[in-house]
């Protein structure tokens, strides 16, 4: 039968065909046991090695996992989200390189849980932070700690916030001015949470504060501050939006926890929409960062 096969697979060879037995015994049950007798051997000759791991996202993330894994973890430099499906690798947001970021989706359960694992992270973390919540006090919690600068749920803290803010970078750019970017490797993250939906409408209405935003996202880019707006409508972005809804529209930097056909903020690329097709599970998102679309999995937060 082989030599036949080889004929119709290779026409080409002799009529001669010879095969080769790596296990001796008579019988198919002999050379099974000479098989198995064979790997006991190998595997007393190596005990105490393992093979590579295969990478895979696991089902459920967790921080552990992360830090045995990758020595993956967030500190003064960056903040670090999970695990992409397309690389099985880390995935983080550097507090140099990113001035803004905004959180979406209707997947509420995936994203409060990301919001909590992002609360617990940034309090046991070096950061400084600003929190403007919302009626629900969705971050009201953290509003003690140790890290919270200020916490307000009302649209009137807007100005104070801002000013101190753009006071704090503005002393950051002269240390930079004069040391250079090791100034900057060792300042804090400075991150201002806005959980309240209203805040877009009256900072962009407001031509003071619509200033004071451009230059913290702006000329004060690369100082280790980040805005995040922890809750925008998953709504698409028209030329007549308000100002830092543009601005969000055009530097593309969005994390949603929305199946990709149904996310309004950005559009997608047919051959993306085909290739995430599936529906999202439990702690899945999508992260939009400079141009690049990434699916991935969050950070446990109970672990």
């Amino acid at each position: 039968i082989g030599g036949n096969l080889a004929k119709l697979l290779f026409p080409g060879i002799s009529d001669e065909a010879q095969t080769y037995l790596a296990f001796s015994g008579k019988t198919e049950y002999d050379r099974v046991q000479q098989i198995k007798a064979f790997v006991d051997r190998c595997s007393e000759d190596n005990a105490g090695y393992k093979a590579v791991p295969i990478p895979h996202v696991p089902d459920l993330l967790t921080q552990e996992y992360m830090s045995r894994n990758y020595q993956s973890r967030s500190d003064a430099d960056s903040f670090c989200l999970g695990l992409s499906f397309k690389t099985v690798a880390p995935i983080a947001i550097d507090w140099i390189e990113q001035s803004v970021l905004a959180i979406s989706g209707s997947h509420k359960k995936s994203r409060d849980r990301f919001l909590s694992y992002m609360m617990n992270t940034l309090t046991g973390s070096e950061a400084n932070l600003y929190i403007l919540d919302d009626y629900k006090g969705v971050f009201e919690n953290i509003a003690d700690a140790d890290s919270v600068s200020l916490y307000s749920r009302s649209l009137e803290d807007l100005p104070e916030i801002m000013a101190d803010i753009r006071s704090e970078l503005a002393d950051r750019y002269s240390g930079r001015e004069v040391s250079g970017m090791k100034a900057v490797y060792d300042m804090k993250p400075l991150v201002f949470l806005i959980q309240n939906q209203e805040a877009v409408n009256y900072i962009s209405s407001d031509r003071k504060l619509m200033d004071e935003y451009k230059t913290i996202t702006g000329r004060y880019r690369g100082l280790k501050c980040c805005i995040i707006f922890t809750d925008l409508p998953n709504e698409q972005i028209a030329f007549s939006a308000p100002e830092v809804l543009k601005q969000m529209r055009d530097n593309r930097q969005f994390l949603v926890f929305e199946d990709l056909s149904s996310v309004k903020l950005f559009e997608t690329p047919t051959n993306l929409l085909r290739k995430y097709r599936a529906p999202l599970e439990n702690d899945e998102a999508y992260l939009l960062l400079n141009n690049e679309l990434s699916k991935i999995k969050i950070i446990d937060p109970d672990q």
